[in-house]
């Protein structure tokens, strides 16, 4: 039963809580101590007195009311002295207010991300020791791959043949980017299951070279996409020297630092774009603008982050690209190192010994001899690996806890209203990753594979009426004429279908429609489409319009009543 006490400074009626008899609470109006009485009035005429309290059971009893420790008036948690502010509650004693820091942390949804700064350095290993089976796998397949860009680049410099020299090093970049994806995949995984609150089965996971490589071009890209504004400034300024019309010494400067400072920079927040390439809707992490607000909002976490990355991944492969390539006692690619001269003697003896390549000896005596070299230089890859592996699915689960305990300062689209204009970001994006796509029209549009025939058809046969009267005819005319037609094809035709949507746009979760949400005609695309054309003859300037408008329509928008909208979920 509470207990009503007044306050002797203000004269106000409390009502303080039962656990409070016998301790000192502090007014919330005025701070005056009140002392509770340890029993409520009139019981000890009632009562009766059972036994006579010896000296020691007096001594207990004026111990365990401690009057001069407060207890908090509106929860009853013991309070400090000098604080004011209850721990559990937050509520202020002096001013009768919860404390503002106290309505932050109680604001926030989701985990508290002070909790994120200990965890890092105790549950990755946590997770490595659940997931050993996921680690040697990380292993075996990163050493198999090494193996695979050292044997595909030694080929490709000894063949001659060009065919097999652009297969052998087309081989070495794939496997080089799977070699990145694959961590990529692995981080998108872990911080998707999460986020969606469904657990990944690591005994589960498939290795696919194919979709690692994808996913490692991806992330190698990934910062020039991010700065693509600045490097298109730097290109454009490029062109402006090389016509005498800006300073040489000023463009080597901005070049210098636009590429020599971009990958470094974005990879910066590198855990961010994790966070929201994992997301439903994942624009926010590919775009420059969005993620430097968003690195403000968590500027501690992912410093703190890369600081782990530091500690974890940089110094030990570091180390051990050091004690492999620069000691002067282990450098595998020094002639003057005691192991490095038994790397090239080996590879020089498999050369030689593989004989004449234009004769039957050569293809008998060459795969032996580059298997020989293959399981030496295993040897030294195999501490690579298995260093590697610790770090990459250390750092997975880093980014997993970064992107769970500041999920609510990240800004992360789970959802999408449905027919949401899209803002000017996500469409410059988007234009310009289909950009890159346009010379694969051919290939990529099939939805309406009459209009693709047709165009073929058309273009082969003025293909070779042009070619009749000289190649510079062809040059002159069919070559800007099948850019045009690409370019049309690919926005046109798969804007007008019934998806409404190009590939990239639908990566994003972008379409195409009328203003009432309808499907546009191909003739509207095909009056867009020359709208698209004419902005960027103009460079680009009339797309901007979309960036202020409230409707965010830009000029071939408004030209054609279309408009771009998030698909969304229903």
């Amino acid at each position: 039963m509470p207990v009503k006490v007044r306050c002797t400074g203000c004269e106000t009626t409390l009502n303080a809580p039962d656990k409070a008899r016998g301790k000192s609470i502090a007014c919330p109006k005025c701070g005056t101590k009140i002392k509770v009485p340890a029993e409520a009035a009139g019981a000890g005429k009632t009562k009766k007195k059972e036994e006579s309290e010896d000296f020691l059971n007096v001594l207990d009893k004026i111990d365990s009311e401690d009057s001069q420790h407060e207890i908090c008036a509106y929860c009853a948690t013991p309070m400090n002295e000098d604080d004011p502010v209850c721990p559990k509650c937050g509520m202020n004693a002096e001013t009768g207010k919860m404390d503002a820091k106290a309505a932050r942390r109680k604001g926030q949804r989701g985990p508290d991300p002070s909790k994120f700064y200990g965890l890092v350095w105790k549950e990755p290993l946590e997770f490595i020791k659940e997931n050993k089976g996921l680690y040697f796998k990380t292993a075996g397949y990163w050493l198999i791959l090494w193996m695979m860009i050292d044997v595909s680049w030694l080929i490709g410099t000894v063949i001659e043949d060009v065919p097999l020299k652009i297969f052998w090093f087309g081989l070495n970049f794939l496997s080089r980017c799977a070699f990145w994806g694959w961590f990529a995949s692995l981080a998108i995984m872990f911080v998707r299951g999460t986020l969606t609150k469904d657990k990944v089965k690591a005994d589960r996971i498939d290795i696919d070279f194919f979709q690692s490589s994808y996913l490692g071009v991806g992330a190698i890209i990934w910062p020039w996409i991010v700065f693509l504004p600045a490097v298109m400034l730097v290109m454009f300024l490029g062109i402006m020297t090389s016509l005498d019309m800006f300073d040489p010494d000023l463009f080597g400067t901005l070049a210098a630092a636009v590429f020599g400072g971009a990958v470094p920079i974005a990879y910066m927040a590198y855990p961010i774009a994790v966070a929201h390439q994992a997301s439903k809707y994942s624009y926010k992490g590919w775009i420059a603008w969005e993620l430097l607000l968003l690195f403000g909002r968590n500027a501690a976490a992912t410093i703190y982050t890369n600081i782990v990355a530091l500690l974890i991944t940089i110094i030990p492969l570091g180390g051990a690209v050091a004690l492999f390539f620069a000691s002067p006692k282990f450098a595998v690619l020094d002639r003057d190192a005691p192991v490095g001269q038994y790397m090239f003697k080996l590879i020089d003896w498999a050369v030689g010994m593989a004989g004449n390549p234009e004769t039957l000896e050569f293809y008998i005596k060459w795969p032996i001899y580059l298997f020989s070299w293959m399981f030496f230089d295993a040897a030294f890859r195999l501490i690579f690996a298995f260093v590697a592996a610790f770090s990459a699915l250390y750092m997975v689960k880093v980014f997993d806890l970064f992107s769970y305990y500041n999920s609510s300062r990240l800004g992360l689209v789970p959802q999408m209203p449905i027919n949401q204009p899209a803002t000017f970001w996500v469409r410059y994006l988007a234009f310009w990753g289909d950009l890159c796509l346009v010379p694969l029209a051919n290939f990529l549009v099939t939805r309406v594979k009459a209009a693709a025939i047709l165009g073929h058809v058309l273009f082969a046969g003025a293909f070779y009426v042009n070619w009749q009267f000289g190649p510079e005819v062809v040059k002159t005319f069919y070559a800007p004429v099948w850019m045009v037609y690409n370019w049309w094809l690919y926005f046109a035709v798969q804007e007008s279908s019934a998806t409404r949507t190009t590939v990239v746009k639908d990566a994003f979760g972008l379409i195409v429609s009328t203003d009432k949400d309808k499907t546009i005609s191909l003739q509207q695309a095909t009056q867009r489409f020359f709208a698209s054309l004419g902005s960027a003859l103009m460079l680009g300037i009339p797309f901007l319009m979309c960036a202020f408008r409230p409707d965010k329509k830009a000029f071939q928008d408004i030209v054609t009543k279309t408009r771009v909208v998030w698909k969304g979920d229903k």
